[in-house]
């Protein structure tokens, strides 16, 4: 029988990523042997499907591995087979963790998932919970090597779909957290305006990605609106509105005077570097609008892999 898994290695690093990006693409990575200088590992990872990596043949045992450079929470990992007729060599496969070198015998790896039906042209596994790990690796046995157009993987966002809120309203609150760029929340124009999300889960935040309205709106662009701002977090669910008479019931993890942009990333430089979070707020001192196509809530693994609740990968 010829099997074909996934697995992923985990590390003690933690590293700001860029959302809704591939983590893979142009990492290190290694296989278990070259069938050819033509079909090296980095093509899995060059973000071109035409080509492919290809493991040496005549091994039973063929691994690649590529490694993120920090550690994430994996949400899902998408294989891009090799084009026919050759893809029938990536079957009967599945997923596997285990931390250490994918080197090591099938009997150190634990099993996550397994397929035994033939893998399509392009598979995809998403986990639930999230996987930590920094090294991810794919492994079969098949004495003609193992060969992958391309290696596709995300990391978990938090907020995606959860409950959110918002004062003064305008447009729903929900749109910055359902992963739908065309859409945007909105307050009214108002002094101690708010956008909060409930992630229904506590974490140890690590950053947020934040996509601000950059179209035309009151009076300017909506990017510029977002100013005078706070970045608060929550340990638990309490109804607290985050304002000025509530903010102390709030960790308070960045503020910007200024505007940053239509798109950034913001992590806490004040006070604890990953708070405890079950709620995220952003809350703004000035008279303004509060407009946001997206908000994007990561956090640190360590916590994730202690606590077993299922999210949604952004």
């Amino acid at each position: 029988m010829y099997v074909l898994v996934v697995i992923v290695i985990l590390t003690a690093l933690v590293h700001p990523s860029e959302a809704e990006v591939n983590l893979v693409y142009q990492q290190e990575t290694r296989q278990s042997g070259e069938y050819s200088e033509a079909f090296p590992a980095s093509n899995a990872v060059n973000g071109n499907t035409s080509d492919f990596s290809y493991t040496a043949a005549g091994q039973q045992a063929n691994w690649w591995m590529v490694n993120l450079g920090s550690k994430y929470s994996i949400g899902s990992i998408t294989l891009y087979n090799r084009l026919e007729p050759y893809g029938e060599y990536q079957n009967n496969g599945g997923v596997r963790i285990q931390p250490s070198d994918p080197s090591l015998s099938s009997d150190d790896w634990t099993r996550v998932s397994y397929q035994e039906d033939a893998y399509p042209q392009v598979q995809t596994h998403n986990f639930t919970p999230p996987i930590e790990g920094q090294h991810v690796a794919i492994f079969n046995i098949h004495p003609e090597g193992l060969a992958l157009a391309e290696v596709e993987i995300r990391e978990y966002c938090y907020s995606r779909g959860k409950l959110s809120f918002q004062y003064p309203p305008s447009e729903d609150a929900n749109n910055a957290a359902d992963g739908d760029l065309s859409k945007y929340s909105s307050t009214r124009n108002h002094t101690n305006g708010w956008w909060k999300v409930d992630l229904g889960r506590q974490i140890l935040f690590r950053e947020v990605k934040i996509f601000v309205r950059d179209g035309q709106c009151y009076e300017e662009a909506c990017s510029s609106h977002l100013r005078q701002v706070y970045f608060l977090t929550n340990p638990t669910n309490t109804d607290f509105s985050p304002n000025n008479e509530n903010i102390d019931d709030w960790n308070i993890c960045s503020y910007s005077e200024t505007s940053l942009g239509d798109e950034y990333i913001r992590s806490c430089d004040t006070g604890i570097a990953y708070p405890l979070t079950r709620q995220f707020s952003i809350f703004s001192t000035a008279e303004t609008q509060i407009e946001l196509r997206q908000v994007e809530v990561y956090g640190h693994g360590e916590f994730v892999i202690r606590h077993s609740h299922a999210v949604f990968p952004c």
